[in-house]
């Protein structure tokens, strides 16, 4: 089963970037996710993720970049083994003269994403959308402040 959602941002690709590999930096936009570790091909992560805004717990999981392309495509990989494995993605892309299109996308397979595909399908398509709306004042802010 497959998400994304596209998201237009009125700031250049390498501020873009620079925002999904700074791990540290996650707390001030990303409502969902903390990620440590070192952002590089094949690196180690401790993913830690919430479904719900709202809760303050946290679940961690052992994860994995997968693809690392600078400027480009940063990919991750965690789950619960055979129970349940999700593959996250961003790609950034030039739109324009100074925006950048991101395409964020989840693939999850494995036993509970069979199982309550049409809950999964609707709390990936929320944290989606949670992470666009997030991103976007964050960067368009800090680039107005560039300017």
């Amino acid at each position: 089963m497959s998400v994304f959602r596209e998201t237009l941002i009125a700031a250049p690709p390498e501020q873009v970037w620079a925002a999904l590999v700074s791990f540290d930096d996650y707390a001030k936009w990303h409502p969902m996710a903390r990620i440590e570790g070192e952002p590089g091909v094949d690196a180690p992560l401790r993913y830690s993720i919430r479904t719900d805004y709202r809760n303050p717990k946290f679940m961690t999981v052992d994860a994995q970049i997968v693809t690392f392309e600078p400027q480009r495509v940063l990919a991750f990989r965690y789950g619960l083994g055979m129970l349940l494995s999700i593959h996250e993605q961003f790609s950034v892309e030039t739109h324009g003269k100074a925006a950048t299109r991101l395409v964020h996308r989840y693939d999850i397979s494995g036993m509970a994403a069979w199982l309550a595909m049409s809950r999964a399908k609707r709390n990936l398509t929320t944290l989606t959308e949670a992470v666009g709306s997030a991103l976007k004042p964050y960067l368009e802010q800090a680039a107005r402040r560039k300017r």
